[in-house]
């Protein structure tokens, strides 16, 4: 059922046919870290992007030659993603 509800849903929604491929892993990007460490953070929403961003902050300062991964769930999580860890290697 919820299969065959999926082409009303994208037409309703603009951009969820987007974000519903990205959620599924469609269109993340190739990290090309060679030998370095990479450090993966996942926050779901725009508060848990808030809340981490002071570790990030930290994790970069203790492992500067760290890549950082950002990731979040929503839009608006993205957006302050971007904001308030401008320092990351990658946003997603």
């Amino acid at each position: 059922l919820a299969i065959s509800y999926l082409p009303k849903l994208f037409s309703r929604k603009k951009n969820y046919r987007y974000i519903f491929f990205r959620k599924l892993g469609f269109g993340f990007p190739q990290v090309a870290k060679g030998n370095k460490k990479l450090i993966w953070v996942h926050a779901v929403s725009l508060g848990e992007t808030k809340a981490v961003a002071p570790l990030v902050t930290s994790l970069k300062e203790k492992n500067p030659e760290s890549m950082i991964l950002v990731s979040t769930a929503t839009k608006t999580g993205h957006i302050e993603g971007k904001k308030s860890i401008p320092f990351a290697d990658y946003h997603v």
